[in-house]
């Protein structure tokens, strides 16, 4: 509101209460739980949209560092953070029935690759549980025609006559493409001689031959590259497939053409092999030491559901969050002038923590101040 006195001199009423104003200059730097993330490693965001990017969205066990952080960040744009874990004990998602996995961050496993496994998730936790891997490597998998008839009425249900013993099962998998004269129809169940579609038939009733150019079985993925994967080359594609990430359970979260051959380049220079590609591109997965195998008769895209992810927070202590903050000791590595205590769980109601914080880093670098509460 505002309002006159005299022609020349007038009031205004701003109310400044109601938003942060960012005024710190200097970085922040805190140590806690988070359900995504590197674990041991130091990570510098600037908002609100990066912490949940690199480190998650609060969750029942993992909240109260992650709220700190997002104040925080509400008077500055610079804040360092570092995910406390344990290793052995943290769990990275895998392959059910491959080895257990405990990777924590890049420097992990660039150190040693687990054995054993094919995909597993690219940080401990049980976020990763929410995580599927789908690749498609041959030409069938991405696109194919079939023997056999299909029968078409006006309805949501198409009939096939396996007069070659041949099942639909062999060749569909739930949410692929049944595509009829350019109409995409995405498949919702498959039984051997039975396809059940998301909406009603609206074509031709005339019986048709899967060997017909314009009826194919198209992979549910096939519209996210431009094309068959071609000689040494596959598509990879990450899904959140209960919505842990995104809140939208099958949503895509990355998908990438990729190589299996240790020479391939993408178009602008970088490497397109696999297990390198994935670790340079990939936020979410990482390769294993198993080579991958395609064709042999698969004419389905491999799915692979990860599970077995473990934040271990229970079994997190004073050790575990004096080791994050030690990432903050050296001034020679890293500017700390404002470290933001966090929440310990343990009964800690002699400030262990903070005496350390206090003692150990402050005291010891003389150029920070720490906060508590």
């Amino acid at each position: 509101m505002s309002y006159s006195l005299s022609p020349s001199v007038s009031f205004r009423e701003i109310d400044l209460t109601a938003s942060a104003i960012a005024t710190l200059a200097s970085n922040g730097s805190i140590a806690g739980k988070f359900a995504w993330g590197p674990v041991n490693e130091r990570t510098r965001v600037a908002n609100e949209t990066q912490l949940i990017q690199a480190f998650g969205a609060p969750t029942d066990s993992a909240y109260k560092e992650f709220y700190m952080s997002t104040s925080f960040l509400a008077y500055s744009s610079a804040l360092d953070v570092v995910r406390i874990g344990k290793e052995g004990t943290s769990k990275n998602a895998v392959v059910d029935t491959e080895p257990v996995v405990s990777v924590l961050n890049d420097t992990d496993y660039n150190t040693s690759v687990p054995v054993g496994n094919t995909f597993f998730a690219k940080y401990p936790g049980a976020l990763g549980n929410s995580l599927k891997v789908v690749v498609c490597g041959t030409a069938n998998q991405y696109q194919m025609t079939l023997p056999g008839t299909f029968t078409f009425t006006i309805a949501n249900t198409v009939a096939y006559d396996n007069a070659t013993a041949e099942s639909l099962v062999d060749y569909f998998n739930v949410d692929d493409q049944l595509v009829v004269d350019g109409t995409k129809y995405t498949v919702t169940a498959v039984a051997a001689a039975q396809l059940t579609l998301n909406k009603i038939y609206i074509g031709s009733t005339a019986a048709r031959s899967l060997a017909d150019a314009n009826v194919i079985r198209r992979w549910k993925y096939a519209d996210l590259f431009s094309g068959s994967p071609v000689t040494n080359e596959f598509f990879l594609v990450v899904v959140d497939e209960d919505g842990l990430f995104t809140k939208e359970p099958g949503a895509v979260l990355e998908s990438m053409a990729l190589s299996t051959s240790t020479s391939a380049l993408y178009d602008d220079g970088s490497v397109k092999y696999y297990k390198t590609a994935i670790g340079q591109k990939s936020m979410f997965i990482r390769a294993g030491d198993l080579a991958l195998t395609f064709g042999g008769g698969d004419n389905t895209a491999n799915s692979y559901s990860l599970t077995g992810g473990d934040d271990a927070f229970d079994s997190l202590s004073l050790a575990e969050y004096i080791a994050g903050y030690d990432l903050f000791k050296n001034r020679e590595e890293v500017t700390a002038p404002l470290i933001i205590g966090g929440a310990l769980d343990t009964g800690d109601t002699n400030g262990t923590l903070a005496n350390y914080i206090i003692q150990n880093i402050c005291e010891l670098r003389k150029d920070s101040i720490s906060f508590f509460s």
